[in-house]
């Protein structure tokens, strides 16, 4: 007899918006992962909040709006991974 089986879906989150402001919070956040960076982050956070979060929003946000879900006003990301827990959740 089969036990039980379960699936985890994880990721390290997706912006809520393609504004600079959003996009920020989003870089911050996943970059200041030490699973993401693993710098130390006296090294790091210079880099970090000195060139990256003063350059890296607009552009990224520029990147996110290409694909945007604008029908659900949310990443790709978060679209999919929904839609993934739904069928999962139905299995």
């Amino acid at each position: 007899k089969a036990g039980k089986i379960g699936v985890m879906l994880v990721n390290l989150g997706t912006p809520d918006g393609t504004g600079f402001k959003p996009m920020w919070r989003y870089l911050r956040e996943f970059l200041s992962d030490p699973r993401v960076i693993e710098l130390n982050r006296a090294i790091w956070y210079p880099i970090l909040y000195g060139l990256v979060l003063t350059r890296r929003p607009k552009k990224s946000g520029a990147n996110y709006a290409r694909i945007w879900n604008r029908e659900k006003n949310e990443s790709p990301l978060r679209t999919y991974t929904r839609a993934q827990a739904e069928k999962l959740a139905e299995a």
